[in-house]
């Protein structure tokens, strides 16, 4: 199943304000609730009794991208190739990322790919996931879709839970060999992960990348609760100068208003992954 953040590692809808319920289903793979909180003026998609956020999106500024986790995952696109021919997002949610990227570029093919095809559409009527010639929607399983693809990306968001835990099928070593294959040389997958505290394999997500690529880094993001890492085969990554260098350029060729400089001065994890975590196999799963 392709599923949520932890509800609490994104957003908290207000206790006082009126929350208006717009959706409520029951799919194969979840039940999804679509709540709008009307002091806030602000939409979100939940799923497991309102446990998980999916998304969200404010209807005062809909263009704007605002979950944080989302927000600090741009900067994979500042070490990706500068200018991306093509991305793959791994769990669609409320597809806000996608709706935020496909008009800021417009030369690039974006693909989400979704295993609830109940989801699409929610996003579509409700978060106003656009309908755009750059943008594709394919309902199936990401391993399948990733395995079996002959499209190269320059950056891959894997952002697919259960519960807050990622699916131990898309995060063994087999399956980020998979993954590399998929990457133009150059390419970054960034990985949103929920923090230790609500994860169980987190440090042995985090060792099962650094088993897989060259470069890994783990950063915090603007909520203590959420992670997000950053992989790549690399020989080094930029130091800050030619970081900043890239969030400047990425920012004026593509619109980008979300403060990358300040993001990329949030520290890197340390500590939860110091000590030795098992990589994760296939073989552990039959």
């Amino acid at each position: 199943m392709t599923a949520p953040v932890l509800a609490i590692g994104c957003v908290a809808v207000s206790a006082r304000a009126e929350r208006v319920v717009l959706h409520d289903s029951q799919t194969r793979f979840q039940r999804l609730v679509v709540i709008e909180d009307t002091q806030q003026q602000e939409r979100y998609l939940f799923s497991d009794d309102q446990r998980y956020l999916q998304g969200m999106i404010s209807l005062r500024r809909p263009q704007d991208l605002v979950p944080g986790y989302l927000r600090s995952s741009l900067l994979g696109l500042a070490l990706a190739p500068e200018e991306p021919k093509a991305m793959l997002f791994v769990g669609l949610g409320a597809g806000s990322l996608p709706r935020y990227l496909s008009p800021r570029f417009p030369k690039a093919q974006l693909d989400a790919v979704e295993i609830d095809p109940e989801v699409p559409p929610i996003a579509r009527r409700w978060f106003a996931l656009p309908t755009r010639k750059n943008l594709r929607v394919i309902v199936r399983e990401g391993r399948e879709f990733i395995g079996q693809s002959k499209q190269r990306y320059d950056f891959v968001l894997m952002d697919a839970y259960f519960g807050a835990e990622v699916p131990r099928h898309l995060a063994t070593l087999e399956f980020m060999q998979e993954l590399k294959q998929v990457l133009r040389p150059g390419g970054v997958a960034v990985a949103n992960l929920a923090a230790p505290e609500f994860s169980s394999d987190f440090a042995s997500v985090v060792a099962t990348y650094r088993a897989a690529f060259s470069q890994v880094r783990v950063l915090a993001t603007d909520n203590a609760r959420a992670y997000v890492l950053m992989a790549a085969d690399i020989d080094a990554c930029p130091d800050a100068a030619a970081l900043a260098a890239r969030i400047k350029r990425l920012k004026a060729r593509h619109d980008i208003d979300v403060d990358l400089d300040a993001l990329a001065a949030l520290p890197p994890l340390r500590g939860s992954t110091a000590t030795p975590a098992a990589v994760l196999r296939d073989a552990v799963l039959r």
